[in-house]
């Protein structure tokens, strides 16, 4: 069952690997939104300000997780 959204909402869904999802353009000028965001394969998101140094980039592949950063500060999730 889908309930819709409250007037003057927009809900958006997209599935995509997270590096695209964490790309996606911040609406300008912005409106009220819920965006639900699902990844389409394994990842590892690390904080605008961490270095890729954390991460084994080349054991990151060989498991099929991609490493991609966000917009936002915080930590790995």
């Amino acid at each position: 069952m889908t309930v819709p959204p409250p007037p003057g909402w927009e809900v958006r869904r997209l599935r995509a690997p997270a590096g695209e999802l964490h790309a996606e353009p911040v609406p300008d000028p912005a409106r009220r939104a819920v965006w639900v965001l699902e990844a389409s394969a394994p990842a590892l998101v690390l904080g605008s300000t961490q270095g890729g140094d954390l991460v084994d980039g080349a054991a990151a592949a060989a498991l099929g997780v991609d490493v991609v950063r966000r917009r936002s500060g915080g930590g790995a999730v």
